[in-house]
């Protein structure tokens, strides 16, 4: 396997932080759309006669809430994995880890 240039460690270090800050960045959108579909809804009475119709919508509400915020978790975790992968490549390649082992 031939040993990849600077360049090549480079460009690969850059597109996983470019990768992680799109998850970021995409954790970001849902978490406001986790505020508001998790906002305050009206007790049952504030519907009147379209109770049934009122409560199915809030239990939905509170569905995509619930979903959202496992999601915002989910995508953070990939976001900060991503970063850790570069930054620990990284040190690799400046401690000269993968040269003196000969494994990329």
């Amino acid at each position: 396997m031939a040993h990849p240039s600077e360049e090549e460690i480079t460009r690969s270090l850059s597109s996983l932080r470019a990768c992680a800050e799109k998850w970021s960045e995409a954790s970001l959108k849902l978490a406001n759309a986790h505020q508001q579909w998790s906002g305050y809804l009206s007790d049952g009475l504030a519907f009147g006669i379209f109770l049934p119709v009122g409560l199915s919508y809030q239990k939905a509400c509170n569905a995509l809430a619930a979903a959202a915020g496992q999601g915002v978790s989910r995508m953070s975790d990939v976001s900060v994995t991503l970063f850790d992968v570069a930054k620990a490549y990284e040190q690799d390649e400046e401690n000269n880890v993968h040269l003196t082992q000969g494994k990329w």
